[in-house]
């Protein structure tokens, strides 16, 4: 089979090339016929895959974190669509701040246990969630949320610098400063949630938010979201509920709603803008639709 590897240069704070430089050798030795791009933009990407399809490239791993999936998924599902004679499959070395799909398929969070682990596992179909904003339509791997989620992530965008430690101040700020707004959510056509929101999160994988056990029995192909609510709480209840997330025993809160679904739709009773993320990546819509892609991507899981 056929590889490319695709590196995110900002992934990491820049450690996804360092890593490339160190695993490059044990990538060819494990896995044959390698080549590699180095992708700074969504149009370097976009180059590399159709440089690959005519190449005869079958399998795409990219070295990066959550955001670098979100990407290079949008790009394969939209290759894929154009040419379903030739899929690529899709295999992830974890380099990023988050890795939290990674986290929930498995994969070794050690780049050179990752490569291993690829050469090793077999390849499954996996859902794919899709997110129609305002008529535009984006794709998502593992989670997308709105809340003090979107919150936190405008903050990380907002800041020059990159890291957890940018990533937890603005988890502190956002614990501070945040207030829940007022969302309808309706699943598989019925009205199921109707209140200020702290936090709304619609997951195919089990982990986001670096580490956070948002849906705990989620499956990546089983076709459902694993879908979660919390509404207006004080600040001792929000510490409680992020404790609880860590360990996934946040599903026995009171505080919590929770339900599994195919379609969902997300809007402001006022008609306001909605914060969400896909994948960590921020984005706004005045109406969210969320549907999966049943088993689109062949990946290592």
């Amino acid at each position: 089979m056929k590889t490319l590897v695709i590196v995110n240069p900002h992934a990491g704070g820049g450690r996804a090339l360092a890593i490339w430089d160190e695993i490059g050798p044990q990538v060819r030795q494990q896995l044959g016929d390698v080549s590699s791009a180095i992708t700074p933009s969504l149009e370097a990407l976009a180059v590399a895959l159709t440089d690959a399809h005519t190449e005869g490239v079958q399998r795409i791993i990219s070295i990066g974190g959550d955001g670098t999936n979100h990407h290079v998924v949008n790009a394969i599902m939209h290759h894929n669509q154009r040419h379903p004679g030739s899929s690529f499959t899709y295999a992830t070395i974890p380099a990023g701040t988050g890795r939290d799909w990674s986290r929930g398929v498995g994969t070794p969070l050690a780049p050179q246990q990752a490569v291993t682990w690829i050469a090793n596992t077999r390849l499954r179909p996996v859902d794919v969630g899709w997110a129609l904003l305002d008529g535009t339509d984006r794709y998502f791997l593992n989670t997308s949320s709105t809340g003090i989620t979107h919150d936190v992530v405008a903050r990380v965008e907002r800041s020059a610098k990159g890291g957890k430690t940018t990533f937890i101040k603005a988890i502190l700020s956002s614990l501070i400063h945040y207030r829940p707004v007022p969302l309808r959510i309706w699943v598989d056509g019925r009205l199921w949630w109707d209140a200020p929101t702290y936090l709304a999160a619609f997951a195919n994988g089990r982990y986001f938010g670096q580490g956070l056990m948002i849906a705990p029995n989620a499956e990546v192909d089983d076709g459902l979201f694993d879908i979660f609510a919390a509404g207006d709480m004080h600040l001792p209840s929000v510490m409680r509920l992020v404790g609880q997330l860590y360990q996934g025993t946040h599903i026995h809160n009171r505080r919590v709603a929770h339900c599994r679904g195919e379609h969902v739709r997300v809007e402001s009773p006022q008609g306001a803008m909605v914060g969400l993320d896909l994948d960590g990546e921020g984005a706004a819509a005045h109406v969210i639709e969320y549907r999966l892609r049943p088993r689109a991507l062949l990946m290592n899981t």
